[in-house]
């Protein structure tokens, strides 16, 4: 069936198949019009000027460009354009060839071509959508949806465009009383969070998805508590900031993490003072695709630094970080590296390519039960790395170098903690003497 369908939507099909709707539009507006009784006036060269100008119109037009299984709201208005546009070029030729035609054939020949259009090209998105134009066989994962909200509008909307994803949404969860008994795109909203373990049990849910980018350690906690029963997962949209392009992506949600659970309010930066010493400068940032070094970078994009060198070793992050960053800031100049802080001819090479003025040094392992498995892992890359960061940005001059440390470096008692202190040491060692 979807073969059959694809044949009749490609171009050449959907011309003839225009003009055949053009004409029967016209037909229909006069059997409307005139409940079949034809006006004396009729002229056969409605026919031949419809077509003519249907041919012209729809020829320029872009409704041939578009995926009409995918069809929206710009789809909609790029055919109400297109039948305004034919209907009034068929009125001036009329005008030109001095044919008679009442001013209400008009009105409802565009209805007409409205409906019609845009009938037969959003029959693709209803077969998709509603009667299984890409059908997938076997079972699916129940989905309860928490927040009903952008996040959670365009979960819904991707999750109805992949079917391959085998999950199948069957409610929505928000706190919002104005929402309560609402729907989106079909899904409705069942309460709030108090209802969660009910509507779980009831529904045989099996995967619970909180689609609240802004939410709070806290709430995350309480969803997470009310949502764990067993054989329930639970998932995370990331924050907005990690959102490829400023949008969800299905591929970005994952489960929750310690750290989700311990979000801190917002810190209010001085912005002043730190413009002073990042606005026209080149500035270095590494890890740059971890979770502390990409929220640097948007951070730091703000201030409109001369360049902003993005290094990492791992390709992936690095990759939709630049991406993200090209999107939201077109003329700030982007240089993401792949390099690792262990290759000391490496950092050699960028630091004179580049003459970074201030360096954010975020480049570590700091996952605490990987590292007392693989001690030396930590050494090489908290301990030397970071030296050599520091004697690279001492030999080219570095203004300003911050290292990004961590808590667990206070009187630590695992080896991520004690290596993470050594790099505050050598950094504190190279402030005394370096200048």
């Amino acid at each position: 069936m979807g073969k059959i369908l694809t044949s009749l939507y490609r171009k050449p099909g959907l011309i003839f198949w225009d003009l055949f709707i053009l004409n029967l539009a016209l037909i229909s507006s006069f059997i409307l019009r005139f409940d079949g009784d034809w006006p004396s006036y009729f002229n056969h060269n409605y026919f031949f000027v419809i077509s003519f100008t249907g041919i012209i119109v729809l020829f320029f037009s872009d409704l041939y460009n578009k995926v009409w299984r995918y069809a929206s709201i710009t789809e909609l208005f790029s055919i109400l354009k297109s039948s305004a546009l034919i209907n009034l070029v068929f009125l001036v030729v009329l005008f030109f060839i001095q044919a008679r035609l009442p001013r209400s054939i008009l009105i409802i020949n565009y209805m007409l071509d409205v409906l019609l259009i845009g009938g037969t090209r959003f029959t693709l998105r209803i077969l998709k959508e509603y009667l299984g134009y890409s059908p997938v066989n076997g079972e699916k994962t129940r989905v309860l949806l928490v927040g009903a909200g952008d996040a959670g509008e365009i979960i819904i909307r991707e999750m109805k465009k992949h079917p391959e994803l085998r999950k199948k949404i069957i409610g929505l969860i928000d706190d919002d009383p104005r929402k309560q008994k609402l729907e989106i795109h079909g899904i409705k909203v069942l309460g709030g969070r108090q209802d969660i373990p009910q509507v779980v049990k009831k529904y045989g849910v099996e995967e619970v998805i909180i689609a609240i980018p802004s939410a709070k350690g806290k709430d995350i906690k309480d969803i997470y508590n009310l949502s764990k029963q067993e054989g329930v997962k639970v998932k995370l949209v990331p924050g907005m900031y990690e959102i490829l392009n400023g949008d969800v992506n299905l591929s970005h949600l994952r489960d929750v993490r310690v750290e989700d659970l311990l979000r801190r309010e917002q810190v209010q930066l001085d912005a002043a003072r730190i413009a002073a010493y990042v606005e026209g400068k080149v500035v270095l940032v590494t890890g740059a695709g971890g979770s502390i070094g990409s929220e640097l970078c948007r951070q730091l994009a703000r201030f409109n630094p001369q360049k902003l060198l993005m290094l990492d070793i791992y390709e992936n992050n690095l990759y939709f970080l630049d991406l993200e960053l090209s999107k939201n800031y077109p003329h700030l100049s982007l240089v993401p590296i792949i390099a690792s802080i262990r290759d000391r001819e490496r950092l050699d090479y960028l630091f004179a390519q580049h003459q970074p003025e201030v360096v954010f040094h975020a480049a570590a392992h700091k996952h605490v039960p990987l590292m007392e498995d693989n001690p030396e892992e930590a050494v090489k890359n908290n301990i030397f790395g970071t030296k050599n960061v520091i004697e690279a940005a001492d030999k080219y001059q570095v203004e300003r170098f911050v290292l990004i440390s961590s808590d667990k470096a206070v009187n630590p008692t695992n080896v991520m903690g004690a290596s993470k202190r050594v790099a505050e040491m050598l950094i504190q060692a190279a402030n005394k003497k370096s200048s």
